[in-house]
């Protein structure tokens, strides 16, 4: 069976910030290599996500294999088909969380016939699908409003409906429901899985939730150091994790100094500013076994002025990828 999709050898490198005379002067070029070589095949029917630490270069390779960002060298071909060519990058649809791609003055409505009709959907057509997706993804009551008006949530669903406009055969995500509250990620992903039956095709999810990717991922890879460092299925991942202790909480307003506090409540072993996009930030809170006093997390948090707009227990991504890191140092060379 040939793959869907197949990234091959992918890397991708960006010329560094120079800060100092000696820096300026220098004539060899500094670059930054975001990615190594990554190298993986989807499948059809098949749901691959893409797990790492902030600043690995996992949105650089989805913007890759939309066929935004060109690769330094490296090949992504959808069905065979180098996705730099028309033909190909018409098969990939982008759940692209950026709000600066809508408009904001519209409603959700025309936002999307909008996007349709650039994805070449005549008007009837396009308004049908729309309608479609808007009921789908629970958004009929948001029809008229403007794209500014929508709550967060409202947004991430838009994002997410955008992508589907056109069933595609390869579905790239970057963190869907990050600001979904539990309902709405569950029924937004069952949403995606049945749309997606329609075309066969696959998805490429990129995620900082590991209990997202042990929910919906068939295969996971790991992203680290540039390339694909560890290919796991959900049992093998749910045993690496397994008593990895922690919290998930996003948050909005949150003061800089107040991370410094979260360090000395009971319980913290460590702190990790997972991301931060559209002002909300996500705090991995890794914690000793047990220990953990959540009233006094909650009370440094609210006292630090930030609105806790999630909470999610798990293991850490950094304790995972930290694991993992012991395990492949144990493997003989």
């Amino acid at each position: 069976m040939s793959p869907v999709l197949t990234i091959s050898e992918v890397t991708r490198s960006f010329p560094s910030r120079r800060s100092g005379l000696r820096e300026l002067l220098r004539r060899a070029p500094m670059d930054q290599h975001v990615l190594r070589g990554v190298h993986m095949q989807v499948q059809d029917g098949e749901w691959y996500c893409v797990i790492g630490q902030n600043g690995t270069g996992k949105t650089t390779l989805l913007r890759i294999v939309a066929g935004l960002t060109r690769p330094s060298s490296g090949a992504v071909q959808i069905d065979g088909v180098d996705v730099r060519r028309t033909a190909a990058r018409e098969q990939v649809g982008y759940a692209l969380a950026d709000e600066r791609s809508f408009h904001w003055r519209i409603s959700a409505f025309h936002n999307l016939v909008f996007f349709a009709r650039l994805e070449g959907l005549r008007p009837d057509a396009a308004r049908r699908r729309v309608d479609t997706l808007l009921e789908r993804f629970d958004l009929v009551s948001a029809r008229e409003r403007p794209f500014g008006e929508l709550s967060t949530g409202m947004r991430q669903r838009l994002a997410i409906a955008r992508g589907l406009i056109v069933v595609p055969r390869v579905l790239l995500m970057d963190e869907p429901t990050r600001s979904l509250d539990p309902g709405h990620a569950t029924d937004a992903m069952h949403v995606v899985r049945d749309e997606m039956r329609q075309s066969g095709g696959c998805v490429l999810m990129v995620t900082h939730q590991l209990d997202q990717a042990l929910a919906e991922g068939d295969r996971i890879g790991v992203l680290h150091g540039g390339v694909i460092a560890d290919e796991l299925t959900p049992e093998s991942l749910a045993r690496t994790a397994q008593g990895a202790e922690g919290v998930t909480v996003s948050v909005r307003g949150m003061q800089p100094a107040t991370v410094t506090t979260l360090r000395t409540v009971r319980g913290v072993r460590d702190i990790h500013v997972s991301s931060s996009a559209a002002g909300e930030q996500q705090l991995e809170i890794w914690t000793q076994p047990g220990e953990l006093a959540l009233d006094q997390l909650m009370a440094a948090l609210t006292d630090g002025g930030a609105l806790i707009t999630g909470f999610q227990r798990g293991t850490p991504m950094r304790a995972l990828l930290e694991r993992l890191a012991s395990l492949r140092e144990a493997v003989p060379a």
